[in-house]
């Protein structure tokens, strides 16, 4: 009975991901994430319409009081203002974004009293969930500032993953509370990037703004982005995920050697039918009690 209510609550766990693959790595693929910080205007202007020509996904970290409260869809805004509401609807429908929290107001959470830095946390998630309809399960911490009081409040409330602006390499087994970044800077190539891509497995980039003239540091070339999505994107062993599926995958991962260690399913190919199997709907939910 254990046994079988476990599967039943594994296969709940995973409804809504959709790209559910047979739970084990290309050992060849290099997994890409594409991350964009506060949801400036210019991710829609410059950034979408180039993903969307590929195809490629994104996480898009949002702060919820700078968001246009508009379901307007603009064709000419400054790439300065922030996103509206009906901007970031329109790449869900388009390119199955994720929407991750960037807190209501971006402050500092090191800095703030213990309620205020939960109230950051909590009212952006209910304010994303509401808005979205999807489960944001990402936080990503403001100025990157993040601390073991924060991890722990970021858990509390309920999010799977925290993104940092930390350097290293991407390992959701060792924190997945303090997810490292390669960001993409001024002065950032495209080479540059491309080498880091290919001499690491997991790649999380970070990028705020595009701009078609660069002038501060959190800037970068429209052209250098439209260079690097189509080198990326030619390139069959590339594998473009949001978060949001990094962490999916990992989870399954974690499910599947969960199963063999007890011995419920004996062999690699029983345990493949069941993650093939599974009904994947579009209300794009995770209910996942099993993982805290």
């Amino acid at each position: 009975m254990l046994k079988n209510a476990f599967i039943v609550a594994l296969t709940v766990g995973l409804v809504g991901f959709g790209n559910i693959s047979n739970g084990y790595e290309d050992a060849t693929k290099k997994i890409v994430v594409i991350c964009f910080d506060d949801g400036y205007y210019s991710v829609y202007k410059y950034a979408y319409p180039i993903l969307k020509r590929y195809q490629v996904p994104m996480t898009l970290a949002v702060i919820t009081s700078y968001l246009s409260k508009s379901n307007q869809v603009r064709k000419y805004a400054s790439e300065y203002q922030f996103m509206s509401q009906g901007e970031i609807k329109e790449m869900i429908e388009q390119l199955d974004i994720e929407v991750a929290s960037h807190s209501v107001s971006h402050p500092d959470l090191t800095k703030l009293p213990h309620e205020k830095a939960i109230s950051e946390l909590r009212q952006s998630k209910a304010i994303l969930d509401s808005l979205f309809k999807q489960e944001t399960i990402t936080f990503v911490y403001p100025y990157g500032a993040v601390n073991r009081k924060v991890i722990e409040l970021t858990k509390r409330e309920n999010y799977k993953l925290g993104r940092s602006v930390r350097w290293g390499q991407v390992n959701l087994w060792v924190d997945r509370y303090l997810l490292p970044v390669k960001e993409v800077r001024n002065t950032t190539t495209v080479d540059e990037v491309v080498r880091y891509i290919n001499n690491n497995d997991i790649t999380i980039l970070l990028f705020h703004r595009l701009s078609r003239a660069p002038m501060v540091f959190t800037e970068w070339s429209v052209d250098k982005f439209n260079r690097l999505i189509d080198t990326l994107s030619a390139n069959e062993k590339i594998e473009f995920l949001t978060l949001r599926d990094l962490y999916q995958k990992w989870w399954q991962e974690m499910m599947v050697r969960f199963i063999k260690d007890k011995g419920w399913l004996e062999t690699d190919y029983l345990i493949n039918d069941l993650f093939n199997k599974i009904d994947i709907d579009n209300t794009r939910t995770f209910n996942s009690s099993i993982i805290k």
